[in-house]
């Protein structure tokens, strides 16, 4: 049987931050075509991020939980609905999947995910599309969980070869690389580099930024799991684990 990937598209990768509600078309066709070719080799495993469209709808919540549970579950169905049909469009057998109907956070407030389901639709030979957004906590109630804690957890429990978090720029830099010179690409990142990062993710952002991202990474990474952070352009790279212009991931 093929060897797994998981794949978490970051929301500034295939919308705009800066524009609520802007989908990079052009970025999220790119990135399908990819997706289409690790198929031929891999199972696969979707994670994309909220970008303009969650962080937009939890700002536009205003604090009040009802109106987050409605505008977050309406705004990111949208986005997984154009996600799942440019994929589609590219031969790729995508299924979206609510994150509601595949993870909880249990009791330690920690994320677990229904890995049995994603396993039913990975042998029937589908590819599961799922982001971040709501799901259900065990202490009652709905809370907001990042994709790339679902990505992390998911390529945990189901012993992924290499999960892969694919962003908008070259991999992770002391600062951030579009705010001006300076920035340095880190080719390795350990738990002891997180101090020497500066910066977060580009445009809106409610759910942690880069910091949350690495500690998500160093998370799988300390399960066995080869983790890897880059553009589109190194790609094929990062799935075959060889040399390239992105950064990976030791414990």
């Amino acid at each position: 049987m093929h060897r797994l990937i998981v794949v978490k598209l970051g929301g500034s990768l295939i919308t705009d931050k800066q524009r609520p509600l802007s989908l990079r078309r052009e970025a999220l066709a790119s990135v399908s075509r990819e997706m289409a070719e690790i198929c031929e080799s891999r199972r696969l495993v979707i994670v994309h991020g909220g970008g303009s469209f969650g962080h937009f709808a939890v700002l536009r919540a205003a604090g009040s939980r009802s109106k987050l549970v409605e505008e977050v579950r309406y705004w990111m169905t949208q986005l997984n609905l154009e996600v799942v049909r440019t994929l589609r469009e590219r031969g790729v057998p995508a299924v979206g999947l609510p994150p509601i109907a595949l993870a909880v956070l249990d009791g330690e407030g920690l994320c677990r995910v229904d890995a049995e389901l994603v396993s039913w639709l990975l042998e029937a030979g589908l590819v599961p599309v799922t982001h971040g957004g709501l799901v259900r906590a065990e202490a009652g109630g709905l809370e907001i969980v990042s994709g790339d804690t679902l990505a992390s957890e998911l390529a945990v429990r189901l012993g992924a070869e290499a999960l892969i978090y694919l962003m908008d720029v070259d991999g992770v830099y002391t600062s951030d690389p579009r705010a001006g010179e300076g920035a340095r690409l880190l080719k390795v990142v350990t738990p002891r580099s997180l101090d020497t990062i500066r910066g977060s993710s580009s445009g809106m952002d409610v759910t942690g930024g880069i910091r949350l991202k690495l500690m998500e990474a160093l998370r799988a990474a300390r399960s066995g799991v080869r983790v890897a952070l880059g553009g589109v352009r190194e790609l094929r790279a990062m799935v075959e684990g060889v040399e390239g212009r992105y950064t990976i991931v030791k414990p």
